[in-house]
């Protein structure tokens, strides 16, 4: 999922779902949410059919159905014009794309686009093989030139089963897309939205509405069909691993949208992952458990890579982070045999070892042996949870083996496990207040349109809690559009920050009283960023000191009520900002004294509870 930023800032962007509405009102009722079929495309790979839709004299068109073609490719597009076909395949780079275009098309597009990676096989079809046969010896990605057409779909079978064995292999990890198995290592916001939906309680509802969303989206499927009617049947929350090892085409859908940042697929996948994070949490605590006395261990992954990722890899001491499940194994020797071998050092894609060192004692997300809960139990599988931290060590070429080696090592994460917010004993209401929160600080990060997406999943599946779950939504678009550079550019922004807070803040000022929503920190913060707007940027200091000093005074009024020593320290922390703020901008001296000491005594009562807290810990 592509991020948006300020040009889109006022208009919310048509969703690429739709909602069958209910015959009932109530807002409790919840509608499944469909896929538009033109709009997404849920699997890792597309068929684009070039031909020209009329054309007597060559009769180069292909003649079968799109569902013919869908049992071999799901997501087909059928298209007649090479200018909007090159757009689609730009638009759809991230996309592993197979092509079956006619000779005459062929012979213009296919120098246009054959080295693009995302480029996996091409079939040319047409009248007069002969011809075509002698300019497309030029490109070695063409598979063939057929006049037969049986031929050429049993060739495209094959390719695409081939290409799906290797995603199952799990060692395909993007080549020519931005949505690498490997990043390069940043606490983003989309570790945050990990974080929550492994946290959330689920409506009781969400695994019928994941059928009903798949169902739709893979009507005249057989093969799909039947195994979403075997999930119905069979899926329990302790079956998640097994489920996902298995060879279906769910475990496609899930590390593709994962490696996209597919906000609406992995909301609709949110139990799942869920399920799977609970039961590698336990086979964490197992693995540490067994390898006490022996805590550095090696585990293995095959796969296939870019010549870039490669070059990354070698600039040793690199951190990176795993943006979807990552499978490894215990077995070097397994690894290899899935891995075969490159041809040569320089080539565009590259097969790679990955030798993992572990060190069971260091704290990082749950990893685990998932044998005896996966569909292959000897594959000695370890699994990686999403958002794990490596750094690499060596990267070389093994003249041998005619492959990459990358050692890498996986890193102690106790400081970014801190960070992330404890929702542990929390209530679920708490926990979705507070994990919603806690992705709002980040979603900055990607603009109105991701915001406005991550919160319309949120709305789907708490429609209960929809109208402060908006107040957060407004308080993140004020955020975003509160950021020094885009206010320095573009001073109508200024409106939609305002705006937004002040609907943010009418909305939590309703639920003051709500002990589970704890809304007081949230309060504070806009009266904090409504004085600096209304300083910096409308020059109003009236107007300014105001929100000031109501947030102070909303602060000290909290204080007389609130308990929770963590909320109690960031109320005093607000009030030492807003009066050091007011001290910054005051021109009386005798009063920016006043307003130091102020902020020095809150300073002292902040450090107090502070104190306090360390004490009971």
């Amino acid at each position: 999922m592509k991020s948006s930023y300020a040009n889109n800032a006022t208009s919310i962007p048509q969703n690429t779902i739709e909602c069958v509405n209910s015959s009932k009102s109530n807002e409790t009722q919840r509608c499944p949410q469909f896929f538009s079929r033109e709009r997404i495309n849920l699997e890792s790979h597309q068929l684009i059919l070039l031909s020209k839709s009329i054309d007597q004299t060559e009769q180069d068109e292909i003649l079968f159905t799109s569902n013919q073609l869908r049992q071999i490719v799901d997501y087909t597009k059928r298209m007649d014009n090479i200018e909007e076909t090159l757009q689609f395949i730009e638009a759809t780079k991230d996309t592993i794309t197979f092509l079956i275009c006619s000779g005459s098309l062929g012979q213009i597009i296919i120098p246009q686009i054959h080295t693009l990676k995302n480029i996996r096989s091409i079939y040319v079809y047409c009248r007069n093989q002969q011809y075509h046969k002698q300019w497309s010896i030029e490109y070695p990605k063409i598979k063939e030139v057929y006049i037969d057409l049986d031929l050429l779909l049993n060739d495209l079978r094959s390719d695409v089963e081939h290409y799906l064995q290797e995603e199952r292999n799990d060692i395909f990890s993007g080549i020519g897309r931005d949505n690498y198995t490997l990043e390069t290592y940043t606490f983003s916001w989309w570790n945050y939205v990990i974080s929550l939906i492994c946290h959330l309680t689920y409506p009781e509802d969400c695994r019928q509405n994941f059928l009903q969303v798949l169902r739709s989206y893979y009507q005249n499927k057989e093969v799909e069909l039947k195994i979403l009617d075997e999930f119905e049947r069979s899926y329990a929350s302790d079956s998640s691993v097994l489920w996902y090892t298995r060879n279906t085409f769910l475990y496609l859908v899930i590390n593709t949208a994962l490696r996209q940042k597919n906000i609406e697929v992995i909301f609709l996948f949110a139990f799942f992952i869920k399920d799977i994070y609970v039961q590698l949490k336990n086979q964490y605590e197992i693995f540490r458990i067994n390898y006490l006395n022996d805590p550095k261990i090696n585990v293995y992954r095959a796969q296939i890579i870019s010549l870039t990722e490669i070059n990354l890899l070698k600039q040793n001491g690199r951190d990176f982070i795993n943006n979807s499940f990552f499978s490894t194994t215990l077995d070097c020797s397994y690894a290899l045999f899935i891995l075969g071998s490159s041809t040569g050092p320089n080539d565009e894609t590259q097969r790679v070892l990955f030798e993992i060192e572990i060190d069971v004692r260091l704290m990082s997300q749950p990893f685990g042996l998932i044998s005896n809960l996966s569909y292959f139990p000897n594959e000695n599988e370890v699994l990686f949870m999403i958002g794990t931290y490596f750094k690499t060590i060596q990267c070389v070429y093994d003249d041998d083996k005619h492959i990459y080696i990358a050692k890498l090592r996986l890193e102690d994460d106790s400081f970014t496990l801190k960070r992330k917010l404890d929702l542990a004993g929390l209530t679920p209401r708490a926990t979705l207040k507070a994990g919603a929160v806690d992705i709002s600080k980040h979603l900055y990060r990607v603009g109105e349109i991701d915001i406005n997406i991550v919160f319309d999943q949120l709305f789907q599946l708490f429609p209960n809690e929809k109208q402060w779950l908006n107040a957060i939504r407004h308080h993140t678009i004020a955020i975003l559009y509160r950021q020094y550079n885009w206010l320095r550019d573009c001073p109508e922004y200024v409106n939609i920050v305002l705006s937004n807070y002040h609907q943010a803040l009418t909305i939590y000022q309703a639920y003051l009283n709500d002990k589970e929503l704890d809304c007081a920190l949230d309060i504070a913060d806009i009266y904090y960023g409504m004085g600096k707007i209304y300083h910096i940027y409308v020059q109003d200091y009236l107007l300014a000191n105001e929100k000031f000093d109501l947030g102070i005074c909303f602060c000290n009024s909290s204080l007389q009520t609130i308990t929770n020593i963590d909320t109690r320290i960031e109320l005093y922390h607000s009030i030492v900002l807003m009066y050091e703020y007011k001290a910054l901008v005051e021109n009386d001296e005798s009063q920016r004294k006043g307003l130091i000491l102020d902020a020095i005594k809150y300073q002292k009562l902040q450090f107090e509870e502070m104190l306090s807290c360390l004490l009971i810990s």
